[in-house]
């Protein structure tokens, strides 16, 4: 009988561990997850998800790995269960996440949230997380997937993937073609391809999503050959391929910066075999270290492997991939770059004053920071195109949205405002605008509340902050306004994945016809979704300015870029002199003649009286 007692006890036991540890076989061997609870009173809901942390797609990209593309995980002992509760080391890189999280090479490892009970065959998301290629992880925090997957019914996938210089340092040749951490992401594609099944998912419904660098990342997996097969449809939020800061052009450069790194690491080479052979034994940290203080941008490049030709000309050519795609920014974009232009007012509630002088200084350092557009005559087209002239009289004007809005527009709307219109012109009938206008009651960056809609905010309603609040934001309490936001937004983004389609939860379901409804991005259509406690629909969104980014301003770039040097400063200082100085040489004209003409009443007045 206590056998008997012993046996019955064990095997609850193990019941009960099986519960709350869900185990599943993917193509290594066995994993580990656990059980955790999603509830909310506000909306009513008490669900399970069952999250696996830490799976590893890869094996690790170190010593002779490094710079060079991922290799595919091989399975571990057949006796052996991996342990899938709790994270692993982020990717190398310099900041604040390197100081929450360890950092080493050992990266490559993406996590899981899948419904329970064990679902089958439902939508799966894959989130690749910003940080301008340079920081970033897809732990838990800013990307928790659990109330995506309890309120939308799928399962959701965050992954890491190698950055800065280990992850995207090119020497533009054989010897380290770059795109590692791109390759990295078309590798844990390929691996949620193969085991998605295993925790429910269906392979043949992986939506890609992302937030800014993230969101460049998920339009250039468009334009990659590689990345094709691997899922059906695309969110992408603040950021795309087209955007320039997404792309280094210029391999050649990327060559000499890849040296000047060797060099601050000891490895004074003279090819870039040597080179790239020496830099794979220095230590990880050394070099993390030394990238940083050179101040090293991450970019994609051209590679002839991720992709064969910049995503602009590809995307002329009319060579990407048709699917569903919802895209959109935010309103105040701009404001979060500003704020480091003032460091008084990034922990001040205050907005900063920017004078007239200010702007202008500032002006030529925005639009050359890419070395796009250089000459006098286009500073002059900006300023006609966003300046509001009724108060540039007025000495106490602030330019602030005058700045906001070229950042937000150059580095963000109009690149893709221009992508949709590529969609909307091909054979994709399912594009999708959004431009999310509400700010949110806490930000990212806590106290400068003067920021509004910036950069990233949308993150706190895609991933239900107001439902799970995130750690790094102490938990805030979120007003009934915003829970609502959150949810309609959490619904249009799983629908989507569903469907194709924000306003279907499924095939047979009705689309929305209230104020929820939102209407396909077309041609001429324009139409849009707002983000914000309302709701509303509009249309032509930026339509004036993305006209003169996407349009006009390549005539005039081109315009000017056939005059030489000589002849666009002899035509500037010939404008200067008609409309500016030719006022200042009538004056001088007028008082020479005045003065002759007193000397000549002088002469005439002497010899009268002589």
């Amino acid at each position: 009988m206590a056998v008997f007692t012993i046996i019955i006890a064990g095997l609850l036991s193990y019941v009960a561990l099986s519960h709350c540890q869900p185990m599943v076989t993917v193509e290594q061997g066995t994993l580990m997850g656990k059980m955790e609870s999603f509830e909310n009173d506000f909306l009513g809901m008490n669900k399970d998800i069952d999250v696996y942390l830490g799976i590893p797609y890869a094996e690790p990209p170190v010593g002779e790995r490094r710079f060079t593309p991922p290799l595919r995980k091989e399975p571990w002992n057949e006796d052996e269960i991996y342990n899938a509760t709790y994270i692993r080391d982020i990717c190398m890189q310099v900041g604040s996440e390197a100081e929450l999280f360890s950092v080493s090479e050992d990266c490559l490892h993406l996590n899981i949230y899948a419904p329970n009970p064990k679902p089958s065959d439902v939508p799966v998301m894959v989130f690749i997380y910003g940080g301008s290629f340079n920081t970033g992880n897809g732990y838990r925090g800013y990307y928790d997937g659990t109330a995506l997957t309890a309120i939308g019914d799928v399962i959701v996938v965050t992954i890491n993937y190698r950055l800065s210089t280990f992850g995207f340092l090119t020497t533009g040749d054989e010897a380290s073609p770059g795109n590692y951490g791109m390759l990295d992401q078309v590798e844990a594609l390929r691996w949620i391809n193969a085991n998605i099944n295993a925790f429910g998912g269906d392979a043949n419904r992986i939506t890609i999503f992302g937030e800014s660098s993230g969101s460049s990342a998920v339009s250039a997996h468009l334009f990659s050959p590689l990345s094709e097969p691997l899922f059906q449809q695309a969110i992408l939020q603040s950021g795309t391929s087209l955007d320039d800061w997404s792309i280094h052009e210029d391999l050649e450069e990327q060559r000499e910066i890849a040296f000047k790194i060797g060099e601050e690491v000891g490895c004074s080479a003279t090819s870039t075999q040597d080179l790239i052979a020496c830099m794979r034994q220095v230590d990880a940290e050394v070099l993390n270290q030394a990238s940083y203080q050179f101040g090293y941008y991450a970019a994609i490049c051209v590679d002839n492997n991720f992709i064969v030709e910049l995503p602009r000309v590809s995307a002329k050519n009319n060579n990407f991939k048709k699917c569903p795609l919802i895209t959109g920014f935010n309103k105040d974009e701009g404001t979060y770059f500003i704020m480091y232009s003032f460091p008084s007012s990034s922990s001040s509630s205050e907005a900063p004053f920017v004078s007239k002088e200010r702007f202008e200084t500032e002006l030529p350092g925005i639009l050359t920071a890419y070395g796009r557009y250089v000459n006098d005559l286009i500073e002059e087209g900006f300023k006609q195109v966003y300046v509001d002239w009724s108060k540039a009289d007025d000495p106490e004007a602030n330019y602030l949205d005058e700045w906001n809005n070229i950042l937000s527009d150059y580095w963000f709307s109009c690149p893709q405002i221009y992508e949709a219109r590529l969609h909307a012109m091909s054979d994709v009938n399912d594009v999708y605008m959004f431009f999310l206008t509400h700010s949110p009651s806490i930000s990212f960056y806590v106290e400068p509340t003067w920021l509004g809609a910036t950069h990233g905010e949308e993150l706190h309603f895609v991933f239900g902050y107001p439902f799970d609040p995130s750690p790094h934001l102490d938990f805030h309490q979120y007003p009934a306004e915003e829970m609502n936001l959150s949810y309609q937004v959490i619904k249009y983004w799983t629908n989507f994945a569903k469907t194709g389609n924000p306003n279907k939860e499924s095939s047979s379901s009705p689309p929305y016809n209230d104020d929820r409804a939102w209407p396909a991005f077309t041609l001429p259509g324009l139409q849009y979704k707002e983000l914000a406690v309302n709701l509303t629909t509009g249309r032509g969104l930026k339509a004036d300015e993305c006209h003169f980014w996407n349009e006009y301003l390549e005539q005039l770039t081109t315009f000017t870029a056939d005059l030489d040097e000589t002849e666009r400063q002899w035509r500037e200082e010939f404008n200067a002199w008609k409309y500016a100085d030719l006022e200042e040489w009538r004056d001088a004209f007028a008082e020479y003649k005045t003065e002759v003409s007193n000397k000549n009443r002088k002469r005439r007045s002497s010899r009268n009286e002589l």
